[in-house]
């Protein structure tokens, strides 16, 4: 036999007896715990004593956000050019800026020519993107021919897109008068 079980048998009277709860006792103490509490709406807002560095910390993070912003916003608006690093391409940027400017300006599309355009003018849209992140990359590679090639090329794969998107407008205009001229 172990020594707890020799305790055990030892003090099994002690043990076996059963303390009575004073129920009376028990529940006036809910009762007076009851009736101390206030109605709550259940929402408790518990202020550490950190609170002030928990702040500091909250408008720091909001300051730099703003700064963040602000620089992002800031940086977009100055484009480079080609011309800034490379004169003698000046004038052949802008003859191809200019004929951008004339076609974009020679599509006149409705909202139902985006949407049936839309793989097209999504095109657009990537090739823009893909030109801007070029373009930031000038400064970092002024001596790369290679970026100057890709770079003139963007303008004219969108003269090239821009006379691709012209011809299917038209394409669909001359295909609905040909199908009214069918139904008169």
């Amino acid at each position: 036999m172990t020594e707890l079980e020799k305790y055990i048998l030892e003090q099994r009277e002690a043990l076996d007896q059963v303390e009575k709860p004073r129920v009376e006792q028990i529940w006036k103490g809910i009762q007076q715990e009851k009736t101390n509490l206030e109605p709550t709406s259940g929402w408790h807002l518990q202020i550490g004593k950190f609170w002030k560095w928990s702040l500091a910390a909250s408008f720091a993070l909001l300051i730099s956000m703003g700064i963040g912003l602000y620089l992002k916003t800031t940086s977009g608006a100055q484009q480079v050019d080609l011309a800034d690093y490379y004169p003698e391409l000046a004038k052949q940027e802008e003859v191809y800026r200019q004929m951008v400017a004339q076609k974009e300006a020679g599509l006149e599309l409705n909202n139902e020519e985006k949407i049936a355009f839309r793989d097209i003018l999504s095109e657009l849209d990537q090739l823009d993107k893909l030109h801007k992140e070029s373009l930031a990359d000038v400064p970092q590679y002024v001596d790369n021919d290679r970026l100057v090639e890709t770079l003139l090329r963007y303008y004219e794969r969108k003269i090239r897109i821009l006379e691709r998107l012209s011809k299917e407008i038209e394409k669909q205009k001359n295909n609905e008068n040909r199908e009214s001229k069918i139904h008169l």
